[in-house]
C-alpha cells in the first residue's frame, strides 16, 4: 500500500498533494516598478502555487507627447476630444449675394494648428476649412434655394498635436435661420428701413424656395412656407417683379454666342455657350467683363455638357443682389478676339425664359433678387 501511494505521488505531482491551507513566502518582485507598476509573487512552500499582484508605479509625466521619465510616447486619445469650447459664437445667413449660412467660431477656441467646420447633408459631407475672414474662423456653407428646409447637421473640429478635437454637433437650415431673424427683427422693422427691409427680404427669400422646391420636386416634407404666419406673409412683395426683355437672339454661327441660359437648381448663375469653329477647344478662352474685373475661362473651365463642338462657361460671380447687373462677355480663339462682344444680365436672360416650367420661379427669384439689391442699398 505504501509503494502504491509513493508511486502516485511521483506520477501524478503537485496534483496529488492533499488539500492544505498554503504556507506562503515573503512578496519577492518580479518586474521592479517605474513609470508603469511593476509585479510582485510569493510561493507556497508546498506546493509551489502562486500569488501575484501589481507594484505601485509612479506613473507617466508627459512633456510635448514624451515622458520625461521614461521617455514613452505619450498613447493618442481613440476618437477626437470633445472640446465644448469648439461652439458656434453665432450663426447667420449669407444675404448680399448667394444664399448660404455663415457660421462663427467662438473666439475662445485658440491653440489648435487647424480648425475646420464639417457640414453633413443627408448622406453628403462638406468640410471647410478656409476662413472667410482673417483672424477669425468664420466658415460659409452656400445652400440651393431648393433645400432651405433641409437640415444641415454641423459640427467645429480642429486638430493639435496630433490629436483631433470636436465640439457638439448642432442642427441648423436657411429656414431655420430666416425665422429666427424674422422674430427678432419683425417688431423692428417699424423703427428703420433698413430693418423693414430686411424682413421683406427674408420673406421674399422663403418664397423663391418655396417656388424652387416646387420646380425642382423636392418638397416632399413640404414646402418652406407652409404653416408661415399671416404677419409675415403679409410682408411678401406684392407685385412681380418688372422684367425688362432684352434681346439675346444670337447669330449661331461658328466662333459666336450660340445661346444665353440660367443656371437655377443649385445657384443662379449665367451661362454662356458658344459654337466653335474648330474642334480643339484648347484654342479658345472667353472672357468676362464685370465692372472693372476680368474673367478669363480656358477649356480647363468650360463646363462638359455633352455638346462637342461648343465652349459652355458657367458664370456665377452675379448673387442675388446684382440680378441686374450687366456683364460683357466675348470669345477668343489663339488670344484674338473672334466673336462680338455680348452684353447680358440674369434678368435679361430671365425674360426670355417667362413661359415653361422655370416660369413661376424665374418670377419669385427676381422678387428676391431685387428685395436684395433694395436691402442693400439701404445706409
Amino acid at each position: 500500500r505504501m509503494m502504491a501511494d509513493a508511486i502516485a505521488n511521483i506520477l501524478l505531482g503537485k496534483d496529488h498533494i492533499e488539500d492544505h491551507n498554503h504556507t506562503y513566502g515573503s512578496w519577492v518582485t518580479t518586474t521592479y516598478p517605474g513609470c508603469e507598476n511593476g509585479t510582485q509573487q510569493r510561493v507556497c512552500s508546498v506546493c509551489t502555487a502562486a500569488e501575484r499582484r501589481e507594484a505601485a508605479g509612479t506613473g507617466h509625466t508627459y512633456s510635448n507627447g514624451i515622458c520625461t521619465g521614461c521617455g514613452a510616447e505619450e498613447p493618442k486619445p481613440e476618437g477626437p476630444v470633445l472640446d465644448e469650447t469648439l461652439s458656434f459664437y453665432t450663426k447667420a445667413l449669407v444675404l448680399d449675394s448667394y444664399i448660404g449660412a455663415q457660421f462663427i467660431v467662438n473666439p475662445y477656441a485658440t491653440g489648435y494648428d487647424k480648425v475646420y467646420l464639417e457640414v453633413v447633408v443627408g448622406e453628403d459631407t462638406y468640410i471647410y476649412d478656409e476662413t472667410v475672414m482673417p483672424g477669425y474662423y468664420v466658415f460659409t456653407h452656400g445652400v440651393a434655394p431648393k433645400n432651405m428646409g433641409v437640415e444641415m447637421q454641423v459640427t467645429i473640429r480642429a486638430e493639435k498635436d496630433g490629436v483631433e478635437y470636436t465640439g457638439n454637433t448642432e442642427i441648423w437650415s436657411v429656414k431655420g435661420g430666416i425665422m429666427d431673424m424674422l422674430a427678432k427683427y419683425y417688431d423692428k422693422r417699424n423703427d428703420t428701413a433698413k430693418d423693414a427691409a430686411r424682413c421683406r427680404l427674408l420673406v421674399d427669400m422663403l418664397y423663391y424656395g418655396a417656388a424652387a422646391q416646387e420646380r425642382f420636386n423636392t418638397a416632399g416634407n413640404g414646402l418652406v412656407t407652409d404653416g408661415l404666419d399671416e404677419k409675415y406673409v403679409a410682408l411678401k412683395t406684392p407685385p412681380e417683379a418688372t422684367i425688362t426683355e432684352v434681346n439675346t437672339t444670337a447669330p449661331k454661327t461658328a466662333d459666336e454666342m450660340y445661346q444665353y441660359s440660367l443656371g437655377l437648381e443649385d445657384a443662379v448663375n449665367l451661362q454662356f455657350i458658344f459654337q466653335l469653329s474648330v474642334a480643339d477647344t484648347s484654342r479658345y478662352t472667353v472672357k468676362v467683363t464685370y465692372g472693372d474685373e476680368v474673367y478669363e475661362y480656358g477649356s480647363k473651365d468650360f463646363t462638359d455638357m455633352g455638346l462637342a463642338g461648343f465652349a459652355i462657361v458657367v458664370f456665377d460671380k452675379l448673387g442675388a443682389k446684382a440680378m441686374r447687373d450687366e456683364v460683357k462677355v466675348q470669345l477668343y480663339k489663339d488670344g484674338a478676339p473672334v466673336s462680338a462682344e455680348y452684353t447680358a444680365s440674369i434678368a435679361g436672360t430671365a425674360s426670355t425664359m417667362l413661359t415653361g416650367k422655370n416660369a413661376a420661379l424665374i418670377k419669385t427669384m427676381m422678387v428676391y433678387g431685387d428685395s436684395a439689391y433694395s436691402y442693400l442699398n439701404i445706409k
